[in-house]
């Protein structure tokens, strides 16, 4: 739970000499061995404002954890503590016996009906310091291309961001900038993918203008600061320990990736909000501190100082009214999995309320990344999509999500963007331009004749209409013929789809086409990939599929060795490789997404067609 102050007081003066022990590079540790049940100690937190608090602390027992280290199991004293419980905020909160440092609080307990936390000890926590850091955070082995909003199958608005910690719970975000109607929609969203989310006080969107804050100190509020802006977010926890310019935090992992590059903030608390179930601080970010280095299991480590910058992300809305457009910008956290539901959670967050109640209608996407290429050449890729009907509104937020876990995810590697531009376009009221029926004058032709289509739409419970039109047809628009001007004797399919349909079609006939060895392949495909505000129309020439009784079906080459030998070669004989030998886009209305799929069977002869009389 990160979240950050600006004006930090620390009023800290009247605190004991021995609570500062804590803070210097010769801290002394209690040892674990010397514990016993019935010991008093104090802990430190912030419950109000930017003023570390004391608070006394009862050693209850030492037990053993999941952990390579043990846990101290301990009972917080005090009328606050005592009503409100150990809330969500306080992990990291430092707590000492007889001046020398224990540990921090890290866990707390659901519905528990006493303040019992568990503190992870000093000697685990000082112990992340000595692993690597400062690499990018996040790695993982390279995926594929399914996360594409345009190749995956199973990609729909609806799809939740999928995030929870190394420990399997889930990931708790504060956040501001919502309605508490907004905000409750929303993490009934995002909570079906492991995503928690509450709210957070309001965070100044540019990030600076505020008074220094003052030097960390043990007991301080700190964030992990993940999205600033109109919609902001973070992780809030406590400072655990400070060494110079080193900073120990949370006591527990973030998300337990190990070596990371997040920017740290300073935070302050508005109150602790109490819950029979789990109370939580509410905070708010500060101006960026320093930079969180390593997401270990003991806790978070990093260095004071300069933040690592944020991914800038700029949304600009146009409406059909003529008023000027509006814009917002946004900075998001460079981090593999979560840069894609952080740009979510700002589409998310940021549209509706500026289209009020209008939830149907049409937005047409642009999205251009400002990227590095393989030679680390500036270089700009724009991406678009429409949406139209109910649910257009939170689409485009989805579909972002896809795109970013994308670039973040595939097979050459996360794509380093500079910065991405999201501009939309919204038509309220439209329906899907449907693609009801297909026909065709004639289904047999001579090589070098065209086909004349006919293609039904109808547009929400509007009337019916037709458009007919020659394929190939050089005056509609350019024709790709990827199989020679004329074609061969033989038969064939028709194909028409919306963009994004024929590119899900085409990645499983021609993967080729898709395959990415370096992050210029992938540039070079997002930028030729089809889009709904084009109709595409198609020629399919014979596939590579097996056929069995008349039927053709997917087969691996490997797997045709394993048919029985006598039938082998009568049954499992493979075609000619599947190909579109000809296609051309036909443009949309403005306002308007196609949408759908039909082909028929044709046939190109091989006689002359006869002279007229």
């Amino acid at each position: 739970m990160p979240t950050r102050p600006r004006h930090r007081r620390l009023a800290l003066l009247a605190l004991a000499s021995a609570l500062w022990v804590g803070s210097s590079a010769a801290a002394e540790l209690f040892p674990l061995d010397a514990l016993r049940p019935g010991m008093r100690g104090e802990g430190f937190s912030v419950f109000q404002g930017d003023s570390i608090t004391r608070f006394e602390v009862e050693i209850v027992d030492r037990v053993s954890g999941r952990a390579p280290y043990d846990l101290v199991l301990v009972r917080c004293l005090g009328e606050q503590l005592e009503r409100d419980g150990i809330s969500q905020g306080m992990s990291g909160s430092p707590v000492y016996i007889d001046g020398r440092w224990l540990g921090a609080i890290a866990f707390n307990f659901n519905f528990a009906k006493e303040p019992l936390g568990l503190v992870t000890p000093a000697s685990a926590m000082l112990a992340l310091a000595d692993r690597p850091a400062g690499t990018a955070g996040g790695r993982a082995d390279a995926g594929d291309l399914r996360a594409l909003p345009y190749l995956g199958e199973d990609w729909s608005p609806a799809t939740p961001p999928a995030l929870a910690t190394a420990t399997g719970e889930p990931l708790t975000l504060s956040v501001a900038g919502l309605s508490p109607a907004s905000l409750a929609a929303l993490a009934s969203r995002y909570g079906a993918g492991g995503l928690t989310l509450q709210p957070m006080g309001t965070v100044d969107a540019a990030g600076s203008g505020a008074a220094p804050a003052a030097p960390l100190a043990p007991g301080a509020a700190l964030a992990v600061e993940l999205l600033r802006g109109p919609v902001s977010a973070a992780a809030i926890g406590t400072v655990s320990h400070v060494d110079g310019d080193r900073i120990w935090a949370f006591g527990h992992p973030f998300l337990g990736e190990g070596p990371v590059t997040l920017p740290l903030a300073s935070a302050r608390i508005h109150a602790v909000l109490p819950s029979l179930y789990n109370s939580f601080k509410l905070g708010a970010m500060g101006e960026s501190v320093g930079t969180l280095l390593l997401d270990g299991q003991s806790g978070i480590y990093g260095r004071l100082g300069e933040a690592p910058p944020l991914l800038p992300l700029r949304v600009t809305l146009r409406t059909a009214d003529g008023e000027a457009p509006l814009s917002a910008n946004f900075g998001l956290a460079r981090h593999r999995r979560l840069q894609a539901t952080l740009g979510r959670l700002a589409l998310d967050g940021w549209l509706p309320g500026r289209l009020g109640s209008a939830q149907r209608g049409c937005l047409a996407m642009d999205v251009t990344l400002s990227a590095r290429d393989d030679a680390n050449a500036p270089v700009r890729v724009r991406v678009g999509e429409r949406f139209a009907g109910q649910g257009s509104v939170g689409a485009v937020g989805a579909w972002l999500q896809s795109l970013l876990a994308a670039l973040g995810d595939n097979p050459a590697g996360p794509l380093p963007l500079d910065s991405l531009d999201v501009a939309l376009d919204w038509t309220a009221g439209q329906e899907p331009l449907l693609l009801q029926d297909l026909s065709l004058t004639r289904a047999a032709l001579r090589p070098g004749e065209p086909w004349r289509l006919r293609l039904n739409l109808r547009q929400g419970d509007g009337d019916a209409t037709d458009r007919v039109l020659d394929f190939p047809d050089p005056a509609a628009g350019p024709v790709e013929r990827l199989a020679g001007a004329a074609l061969p004797p033989g038969d064939y399919r028709l194909h028409v789809a919306d963009g994004t349909t024929f590119e899900r079609w085409n990645v499983k006939r021609q993967p080729a086409l898709y395959d990415l060895d370096d992050h210029a392949a992938l540039l070079d495909l997002l930028g030729r990939l089809e889009s709904t505000a084009h109709w595409v129309v198609w020629l399919e020439a014979p596939g590579e599929d097996a056929v069995a009784g008349g039927r053709e079906f997917a087969m691996p080459v490997r797997f045709r060795e394993l048919a029985p030998t006598s039938r082998r070669e009568e049954l499992l004989t493979p075609k000619e490789p599947r190909r579109i030998v000809a296609l051309q886009r036909l443009d949309v209305p403005p306002g308007a997404a196609a949408q759908g799929h039909l082909s028929l069977p044709v046939t190109v002869l091989d006689t002359p067609r006869r002279s007229e009389p």
